[in-house]
């Protein structure tokens, strides 16, 4: 199947485009341009306000495209000490409830929720995964997550379990065929 965009001869790969004209519509919103570019971005501020750096990104300077990326928000300042660790032990305790809780702290480069616990940083869900069920099996078992959006910061006590890294592959792969089925 050829790419659905006029006049363009390559091989249909993602959603009826070719990998040129779907990585375009990924950083641009079109298949054939338009939006805004990295060139663009030269002389214009960050859209915080107050904030007179120029552009790292689409719309912030480095330091609040580094802080939105880490922590989730623009606001400025840390979580308190103790603050993380408080609000896992809060969650451990929660009613069934089906949506997603998303964790409101840092994250780390893969999207899942980090804190200091202990001497060490920890991933957020296996922490509490720790706190609800116990220790896992083995070293090896991993923190699961039945909704498939570790990777979006989900805490929700009642989505994870203790898994095998062979059963969360699985998961996981299950979880991008619905996501991709569902797009």
């Amino acid at each position: 199947m050829k790419c659905s965009v006029d006049s363009c001869e390559k091989e249909s790969l993602k959603k009826g485009l070719c990998n040129a004209h779907y990585l375009r519509m990924r950083r641009h919103g079109s298949p054939t341009g338009g939006g805004t570019s990295h060139i663009s971005r030269a002389g214009r501020k960050c859209l915080v306000e107050g904030c007179e750096k120029p552009l790292l990104s689409q719309y912030y300077c480095g330091g609040h495209h580094n802080r939105l990326k880490s922590t989730g928000s623009l606001e400025l300042g840390k979580a308190q000490h103790g603050q993380p660790v408080k609000y896992l032990f809060e969650l451990s305790t929660i009613e069934y409830q089906e949506e997603c809780i998303t964790w409101p702290f840092s994250k780390n480069n893969d999207g899942y929720g980090k804190l200091q616990y202990g001497s060490k940083m920890r991933v957020a869900s296996r922490v509490l995964c720790e706190i609800v069920y116990g220790d896992a099996p083995t070293e090896m078992h991993q923190a699961a997550h039945n909704c498939g959006n570790g990777h979006l910061a989900c805490v929700n006590p009642h989505h994870l379990r203790w898994a095998t890294p062979k059963e969360n592959c699985l998961d996981i792969a299950i979880h991008k065929r619905i996501r991709n089925e569902a797009a």
